[in-house]
């Protein structure tokens, strides 16, 4: 089954989403033989991500919220086998968050502002060893009307623990490109990568959209 759907808040696409896995998700036993409720292909769109949190009814507080979103600029994986910050800003040998930024600067019509998360080659060997591997594979940032959107797209995802959590990290990371804001937690990485001086790219925060190919809950 394929849904999608716009919203003003994050707060309403979470429980459309959660109200569609109630109603018409089929259960599915995952390969590490976890049980899930499951619906394939979930678009929602948010038109203004940056309200509302913490979410009502989600487990997550605002300290935990900031620091995941910290996360998603931070360079040392600090242990894990991944993460998206580290994925983003060195595991590539490039910084895609500042090259994105720099084309979109050079270009701003252009759709080859693609920051890329899934490695092929280390995804697949990983696979068959059970190790954790990104549910995030890709992101694409590009500019509409004067605004900053932002696509996520997800192979797999938790829609009621991870939903959250990446929504909110995401508009963190969206907010930033467009207008420079970020939490001081990330100074470092933000002074040393881009300078001082770094307004972002000078255009308003549009929607946020994810995409999720198999998007479920736990049981």
């Amino acid at each position: 089954m394929a849904a999608g759907r716009e919203f003003e808040t994050a707060q309403q696409a979470w429980e459309w989403i959660l109200a569609q896995i109630s109603v018409g998700g089929t259960m599915f036993r995952c390969q590490d033989e976890t049980m899930t409720r499951e619906i394939e292909n979930v678009a929602v769109s948010i038109r203004d991500p940056g309200v509302g949190w913490p979410l009502k009814n989600s487990e997550w507080s605002m300290p935990g919220l900031e620091a995941y979103a910290a996360q998603l600029m931070t360079v040392d994986p600090g242990g894990f086998d991944y993460t998206y910050g580290n994925r983003m800003t060195a595991w590539f040998l490039t910084d895609q968050i500042y090259d994105s930024v720099k084309l979109l600067q050079a270009e701003p019509d252009t759709r080859r502002a693609t920051i890329v998360i899934w490695d092929a080659e280390c995804e697949h060997d990983r696979i068959d060893k059970c190790h954790e591997v990104p549910c995030m594979i890709a992101i694409q940032p590009y500019i509409r009307s004067g605004k900053l959107n932002m696509t996520a797209v997800f192979r797999s995802q938790d829609m009621r623990r991870a939903w959250p959590q990446n929504v909110f990290g995401l508009a963190h990371l969206q907010r930033f490109m467009a207008t420079g804001d970020h939490l001081a937690a990330v100074d470092d990485y933000v002074v040393g990568t881009f300078g001082e001086e770094f307004s972002g790219l000078g255009v308003k925060v549009g929607t946020l959209s994810t995409m999720t190919v198999s998007a479920h809950v736990y049981y």
